[in-house]
């Protein structure tokens, strides 16, 4: 059997986050591995004309950080309790290219994602960063499947 050391998790904080968070933690477990939590904040859009971020739009990137940080901290509590060593880290950027940049360059051998399956236009217009994810990553992953109306 193949032994994971390093585990990624990317998470939106959504409640298909927490299950695929859940089996991560189940599979650590049993191989003693270290799970890595990370979030990606797309970043802002400023609005063309604006040579200067306005104010507003630099403090919602600052609120953004900021909550990402409060609920990074309470996933790596829930992590510790379980005896599992973790990492939490927020990046900026195309949520798909960061989980692989991240991927590639901390030796992760195995990713938990998940995926509510949206379909017809949604996915035409905005892709999935999962799908994209599995396309382009190297490491093995565990696509976490839940509804897509999951209340959050």
């Amino acid at each position: 059997m193949y032994k994971y050391k390093n585990i990624l998790v990317p998470t939106d904080f959504s409640s298909g986050s927490e299950i695929a968070l859940a089996h991560a933690i189940d599979i650590a477990k049993s191989m003693k591995a270290r799970i890595h939590v990370i979030n990606v904040i797309k970043n802002v859009v400023y609005p063309i004309g604006i040579e200067i971020a306005h104010e507003s739009l630099i403090s919602l990137e600052q609120d953004l950080e900021n909550a990402a940080k409060n609920q990074l901290k309470e996933i790596a509590e829930k992590i510790s309790a379980s005896g599992i060593d973790n990492k939490g880290s927020i990046l900026f950027g195309k949520p798909h290219e960061k989980i692989i940049d991240y991927a590639n360059e901390n030796e992760i051998d195995l990713t938990v994602i998940a995926t509510h399956g949206s379909s017809g236009f949604e996915h035409f217009l905005f892709g999935s960063t999962t799908e994209k994810v599995i396309r382009k990553i190297d490491a093995p992953i565990l696509d976490v499947h839940y509804p897509k109306n999951d209340g959050k």
